[in-house]
């Protein structure tokens, strides 16, 4: 498994990136809220999280996207120590939150 899990995201006129600990997180999960349907968690091995926020969409479509595209990379082998992915529709990237017990 890669290293570092690398996500370059647009952000109004500026492409940003935001860089992952590859081997720390478990898994993304599209977390559907009824309303905008927008976001998508990044878990952690120890329990926080980190929340991406995409344009949203026809009942998650853009989430479901972006959940399945970084479920892929993690669980593929890539021969290079970083896992690089590019979004269009992914708005902001959080800081990590404890989950609280």
């Amino acid at each position: 498994m890669a290293q570092r899990l690398k996500i370059n995201y647009q952000n109004g006129p500026q492409t940003k990136s935001a860089v992952f600990n590859a081997d720390d997180i478990f898994r993304a999960v599209f977390v559907p809220d009824g309303f905008g349907d927008d976001q998508v968690y990044l878990y952690t091995s120890t329990g926080s999280y980190f929340t991406l926020t995409s344009v949203g969409g026809d009942f998650g479509s853009s989430a479901t996207k972006i959940e399945a595209a970084i479920n892929d990379a993690l669980t593929s082998s890539p021969q290079s120590s970083v896992i690089e992915l590019n979004f269009s529709n992914i708005t902001s990237v959080s800081s990590p939150i404890s989950n609280p017990a």
